[in-house]
């Protein structure tokens, strides 16, 4: 899976105060952020086994609203029930490397959205 922030410019607009996976805190910068002044709006990427998961944790400053573009792969194009897709002949093989053989979904997470929904995400512990 990948995370992405959306950025409609070159510079990313999101400086974390505080950014964590699973339990595992990003370093800080110079400028006391996490991930400050970032020319690309990609996060991370993260492979998750049949029974992991991951937790983001993060602080932002005050009126920010941010958007989570999730990639997610799965390299069973061929086998997957929701394409019809003919077998590859056999004295052929898929590259190498890159994803020709996998379905890509895209999400995106509203946060803001999520909040208003009282058991699907857990408020801060400060409200």
């Amino acid at each position: 899976t990948q995370m992405r922030l959306p950025s409609q410019r070159g510079l990313c607009e999101v400086t974390f105060k505080s950014l964590t996976y699973n339990g595992m805190s990003v370093k800080k910068d110079s400028t006391g952020n996490v991930l400050s002044g970032r020319e690309s709006n990609f996060l991370m990427h993260y492979y998750v086994s049949a029974s992991d998961s991951l937790e983001v944790k993060y602080e932002l400053n005050d009126g920010l609203d941010p958007r989570f573009s999730l990639l997610e792969y799965s390299l069973d194009l061929m086998e997957n029930e929701a394409f019809t897709v003919n077998q590859r002949p056999k004295h052929t093989m898929p590259r190498p490397f890159v994803t020709t053989d996998a379905v890509i979904v895209r999400r995106s997470l509203d946060i803001n959205a999520l909040r208003a929904v009282n058991d699907t995400i857990m408020p801060p512990v400060n409200e």
